[in-house]
């Protein structure tokens, strides 16, 4: 797994390592209470109709007016509206939404990208994958979506093959109890790059919990396990997100694992991720030794992580941590949500996530 490395570019902070922005203002959003049954302004329902919606109006759909039915019906008639590789933008409210016509648009546009995109369209190919990817979640049995993953799948040269393998992850995860003709396509592909990638961490991290959920106990144990406390020792983040995705029969060995070695852990990024999947398993004060930790970091990426886990903390500690790092935080969008905190009312010691 990459070590990050951040740059401040305005309100952003920019990844050196692999050129990505990480987006404050999208995580202020995505942090506040999501409100899904509020009504949808006409202005957004006209653009969501129009086809026009952008990615942060799509976003604000799910977050806040999910639940509305003129938005559901906007998205269904905006998405029928543009072509297959502005679907991209669609598909994932339109996986959520469903409704009449939407597996039929779905397959529609996939069977057009598949046939007439480049291998070297990237564009073209991401959209493919999202909508394969929301048209399993709509339809679980079609073959199409699951021979669109497999492709990139086992094309371990496609620049989005990691990508594909992220999908059916998450995919195979949701739906390997159904065992229809699609899940076996998908783990056919997956098993025969596992096979080839015995060397590779980053393929271990995301084709082993696609691999486990078809796996008894006792092959888990025998298969799986012991490649995976070989990436513990290497790269504790990387086996922290491999476990998280195990099913949870398999995993909650490997929780104990990571927690056993995770005051051997020298880099504080990597205890952060693995208290940020982790931290309802966490003893208190380990949990807030590392945030304390991550809050006085140089980084404001560190200090963003930090904060991120700990507003989830709903205990009485956090609010302590929260005026102290208030003290000397220079961030103003970081100071907002410490303010936040500091502002709780004390609660029992109690954690959820």
């Amino acid at each position: 797994m990459k070590k990050l490395k951040f740059t401040r570019v305005g309100d952003d902070f920019f990844d050196e390592s692999i050129g990505a922005y990480l987006d404050l203002n999208a995580f202020l959003v995505s942090s506040s209470d999501s409100q899904p049954g509020q009504p949808c302004p006409p202005q957004l329902l006209d653009r969501l109709r129009r086809g026009s919606a952008s990615w942060e109006d799509l976003e604000c759909v799910e977050t806040k007016h999910a639940d509305d039915q003129q938005a559901q019906r906007a998205v269904r008639q905006g998405a029928a509206s543009v072509g297959p590789v502005a679907l991209h933008r669609y598909a994932d409210m339109l996986g959520k939404v469903g409704g009449d016509g939407a597996v039929s648009l779905l397959t529609q546009a996939l069977g057009q990208l598949l046939s007439h995109s480049s291998e070297f369209d990237h564009e073209a190919r991401l959209a493919s994958l999202a909508i394969a990817k929301n048209l399993l979640v709509l339809n679980p049995e079609s073959v199409e979506a699951a021979e669109c993953l497999a492709r990139d799948i086992a094309d371990t040269s496609s620049p989005v093959h990691y990508v594909a393998l992220e999908i059916a992850r998450e995919t195979a995860g949701r739906l390997s109890a159904l065992r229809t003709d699609a899940m076996r396509v998908l783990r056919s592909s997956v098993e025969q790059v596992f096979a080839e990638g015995e060397d590779d961490d980053e393929l271990f991290v995301l084709a082993s919990p696609i691999i486990a959920v078809f796996k008894s106990p006792r092959e888990f144990v025998e298969e799986i396990y012991p490649r995976w406390r070989g990436l513990l020792q290497r790269d504790i983040s990387g086996a922290a997100i491999a476990a998280w995705h195990y099913p949870m029969a398999s995993a909650l060995q490997l929780f104990a694992d990571l927690l056993a070695r995770l005051p051997l852990e020298d880099d504080l990024v990597h205890r952060l991720n693995v208290a940020e999947l982790l931290c309802a398993l966490m003893p208190d004060q380990h949990l807030e030794a590392i945030l304390r930790a991550g809050l006085a970091h140089a980084s404001p990426s560190t200090r963003l992580q930090a904060l991120s886990i700990l507003k989830e903390v709903q205990s009485d500690w956090p609010v302590k941590l929260a005026r102290e790092a208030l003290k000397s935080e220079p961030e103003p969008m970081l100071l907002e949500w410490l303010e936040k905190i500091a502002a709780r009312t004390p609660e029992p010691p109690t954690r959820v996530r």
